[in-house]
C-alpha cells in the first residue's frame, strides 16, 4: 500500500518536471531572439574611463563577442570579480569586448569607488535600472556572454567557465 503511494507521488513529480522542462524549452529561444534584437539597439554612455562617448552593443558585438557584467559597489561578490574581469579584458582585448554595468547607484558614489581601481574596460551607469531590466537581471552579480552576432552563450551569476569563454573566442 505504501509502495503504491510513493510510486504515485514519484510519477506526479516526474510529470511536473517534464512539463516544466518542456515549457522552459519552448520559451527560451523566442526570448533569446527578442532579447538579442533589443540588446543590439542599445547605445549607452560610458561613465568610466572618462571621455568615452558611448558604448554601442551592436557595433561592438558585430566585431567580437561581448562579456557584460552587472555589479554594484555594495556587492562583495561583484567586487571580488572585478580583478578577474580586468584580467580577462587585458588578456583578450583583441578578441573580446568586456563592459560592466553598475546597477542603480549614484554617479558620485561609483566614481569614488572606481578611483581606487585600475579597470581596463568601460563601465556604464544604469541608475534607472533600464539596462538591467532589458537584460533580465534580477540579482547581482550577473554576467552575460554574447557571441559575435548576439547569440547568448552564457547567462549566470558568476563569470563563465574558461570553456564558455573559449567557445565565444573561437579557440
Amino acid at each position: 500500500m505504501m509502495n503504491v503511494f510513493f510510486f504515485r507521488v514519484r510519477m506526479k513529480i516526474f510529470a511536473l518536471v517534464l512539463i516544466a522542462l518542456a515549457l522552459s524549452g519552448c520559451s527560451d529561444s523566442a526570448k533569446s531572439r527578442s532579447l538579442n534584437s533589443k540588446i543590439q539597439a542599445v547605445q549607452a554612455d560610458v561613465f568610466y574611463p572618462e571621455n568615452q562617448p558611448h558604448f554601442d552593443f551592436k557595433t561592438a558585438n558585430q566585431a567580437k563577442p561581448v562579456l557584460v557584467a552587472f555589479w554594484a559597489t555594495w556587492c562583495e561578490a561583484c567586487k571580488e570579480e572585478l580583478p578577474a574581469l580586468n584580467e580577462i579584458a587585458k588578456q583578450h582585448s583583441s578578441k573580446l569586448e568586456v563592459v560592466s554595468i553598475n546597477v542603480q547607484e549614484e554617479a558620485e558614489h561609483v566614481k569614488e569607488f572606481l578611483s581606487s581601481t585600475n579597470l581596463k574596460y568601460p563601465v556604464i551607469l544604469d541608475e534607472s535600472g533600464e539596462l538591467s531590466d532589458l537584460f533580465g537581471v534580477t540579482a547581482i552579480p550577473s554576467v552575460v556572454l554574447l557571441a559575435k552576432g548576439g547569440e547568448i552563450l552564457y547567462y549566470g551569476f558568476r563569470l563563465p567557465t574558461l570553456e564558455k569563454l573559449e567557445e565565444a573566442l573561437g579557440v
